[in-house]
């Protein structure tokens, strides 16, 4: 699974979500250069300890991603050596077969009476849920 993640104010969802999808079709027709794969690496690579093995909450996450996946501790001790060997090849590979813009599905939360009508173009099925619905949890900040 892929996906995009941006914020924007309510007037610009529209807009937003235009740029994601040309960012989408770029990487599809022109694929990634060696320049964007060294700053993904990089990218990967400097904010990894931080997002992934600073808390123990974050420890155990990890753990229990090795566990549940079957994986060894190989996985982390050389990730950064795996990140090393991706090649431009291999990354548009990759690109070519994984970022399609078949079976999108779009998450959006908002004033869903001010981008309900807009959002129709990408999404025909629209499902609101309200933020006071039962079974709805805002994140713990």
């Amino acid at each position: 699974m892929i996906f995009i993640d941006t914020y924007t104010r309510t007037e610009t969802t529209e807009k937003a979500i235009d740029m994601a999808l040309d960012v989408l079709k770029g990487l599809r027709a022109n694929g990634i250069s060696a320049e964007q794969l060294a700053s993904a690496k990089a990218y990967i690579k400097g904010g990894f300890p931080t997002q992934r093995l600073e808390t123990a909450d974050q420890l155990a996450d990890v753990i229990g991603d090795l566990e549940i996946f079957g994986l060894n501790k190989g996985e982390i001790d050389d990730l950064f050596s795996s990140i090393d060997a991706v090649t431009v090849e291999r990354a548009n590979a990759v690109v070519k077969k994984y970022f399609t813009d078949a079976n999108l599905q779009f998450l959006l939360v908002g004033n869903a009476s001010k981008i309900q009508d807009s959002v129709k173009k990408y999404a025909p099925k629209v499902k609101v849920i309200a933020v006071t619905a039962p079974g709805f949890s805002a994140p713990a900040f």
